[in-house]
Formats: structure tokens, C-alpha cells, sequence
């Protein structure tokens, strides 16, 4: 076995997808029950932090998948048989590796007992009152409460003015710019292209914009690598659709006015940024 059950708190990722996969809508018809064993191997993977790796032992006594389970779940491709138990498909590709983890828990060890130092620096040599002492206690024990649980959390987040590539990829901020690359290479697999990211920079930190910055060169990189031409990009016009329709226009109606020209130039230059 790969570590034990010792109350360690995390999450595995499960993408918003998972539900309209099309493995998983044919194992619903052919073996339902094997979608709940998936879904408890990739619990018991993130638990034990074994990398997508499942024993045959684990699989057949903890988890109790039985083997038209397991044989329906390599069929469908989302597992594969190994020597001594099954690998999860792809989990490295959407889940922290057990290297990575310890690493964070490691950093944030040290930067919780730095603070606990600080903290204790900071006192004060005269003795204080009853009370103050109590209200400072009380402080002190939430906030040290606080900082074991973020310590003992694979998932705690850092502030978003310094983030790994990891962390970035799953806000708002990279959705939006893996959108739009998205968008710009259709051909191009985002999802091997994200997971590559983020293993390459793993532990570096660095602001939001800078992470945008370097993915989007990453995937012109690996564009130009495969021969993969950017999709042409649309030019906002007076009459295109989305100036029509931002200003309830029709194609009747449509003229080359300074408030059609003056948001399409605006609609061309946003999405220059």
C-alpha cells in the first residue's frame, strides 16, 4: 500500500464534463455500477497520493469493484491494467503527483513555523493584563487552527498575486485565456497543452498576467512545433453580426455611422489583447 488513511484533507478534479463524456454515458448502459468504482478509484488515488496507481488488492478488498466491473472500466479505456493493479488513465494530466504535494506541504510547513516564530518574537516583555492575555490566546489558537488546516490541505490556495502554473490554470483569469487559445488553435490539444504547462513550471510562482503571457507563447510554440495554423481571426466591421446585435441593429438597418465604426475598432482591439 501507498501511504494510509491518517485524516490528511484534499480533493481529486473531476471535470464539469464528466457528466456528457461519452465513456462514461455507454458504461451506464453496459455496467453502471463501474462509473461509481471510477469515481472511488480517483478518491482513493488523491487519498493515498499514488499517482493514478491502484493495486489489485486495493481494488478488489477496499473498494470491492468486482472484475465486470474493472473489465467494463479497461474496456471503456479510463483504466489500464498493470502489473500489480490499474492505472487511471490520464490523472496526472488533471491531479497533483504525490512529488508535488509533499513539496507544497513541505514549503508551507515552513512558512507556518516562520510565522509562529515571528509571532513569538513580536511579544512584548511586560506582562499583561488577564484579559488580553485571553483575548490573544483565543487569537492565536484560531489562527493556528487555521494555518494547521491550510498546512494539512493539498488543495489551500496561495494569494492570487503569486501562483504555481497549476493554480492559475484552474481561476477564472487561465479559463478565460484558455478559452481564447482555444479558440485561436482549434487543432491544437489544450488539454495535453495545459497539463504539459503546468508540469514543466510545477513549483515557480508568479502573478496571473505573467502566467498568460507564457502560456500563450507555450502554445504558439507548440503550434508552430506540429504545423498548426491559428484560426483566421474575425474582423469586427460597421455590419458585422455582433455590432448588429450589441446595438440592436439589422442588416437593414445597419449603417457605417461613428457608433458602429467606434465598437467595432473597440472589438477588434480587445481581442488583440
Amino acid at each position: 500500500m501507498t501511504g494510509s488513511n491518517d485524516g490528511r484533507k484534499g480533493y481529486a478534479q473531476l471535470s464539469n464534463g464528466f457528466w456528457r463524456n461519452v465513456k462514461i454515458a455507454e458504461l451506464r448502459e453496459t455496467c453502471k455500477s463501474a462509473v461509481g468504482v471510477y469515481t472511488m478509484m480517483l478518491s482513493y488515488c488523491s487519498d493515498r497520493m499514488t499517482d493514478g496507481h491502484v493495486e489489485r488488492k486495493a481494488a478488489r478488498y477496499l473498494l470491492r469493484a468486482t472484475g465486470e466491473e474493472l473489465a467494463a472500466l479497461i474496456e471503456a479505456g479510463l483504466i489500464t491494467e498493470t502489473g500489480d493493479g490499474y492505472q487511471i488513465h490520464d490523472y496526472l494530466a488533471h491531479n497533483n503527483s504525490r512529488d508535488q504535494i509533499m513539496h507544497k506541504r513541505q514549503r508551507e510547513k515552513r512558512r507556518y513555523e516562520a510565522r509562529k516564530e515571528n509571532s513569538a518574537g513580536s511579544l512584548p516583555a511586560e506582562p499583561r493584563q488577564k484579559s488580553d492575555r485571553i483575548g490573544t490566546n483565543i487569537k492565536h489558537k484560531t489562527q493556528n487552527k487555521k494555518e494547521e488546516e491550510e498546512l494539512h490541505s493539498s488543495s489551500s490556495k496561495e494569494p492570487a498575486e503569486s501562483q504555481t502554473a497549476d493554480e492559475w490554470i484552474h481561476t477564472a483569469h487561465g479559463a478565460d485565456t484558455i478559452s481564447r487559445l482555444r479558440d485561436t488553435y482549434p487543432r491544437l490539444d489544450m488539454r495535453d497543452a495545459t497539463a504539459a504547462f503546468a508540469r514543466h513550471h510545477w513549483d515557480a510562482r508568479k502573478p496571473p498576467g505573467a502566467w498568460a503571457r507564457l502560456f500563450q507563447g507555450w502554445c504558439e510554440r507548440r503550434a508552430d512545433m506540429s504545423g498548426i495554423q491559428p484560426a483566421r481571426r474575425h474582423l469586427h466591421t460597421w455590419k458585422c453580426e455582433h455590432v448588429l446585435q450589441a446595438l440592436g441593429r439589422t442588416e437593414e438597418t445597419a449603417q457605417p455611422d461613428s457608433t458602429a465604426c467606434e465598437l467595432a475598432k473597440q472589438l477588434n482591439q480587445k481581442e488583440k489583447q
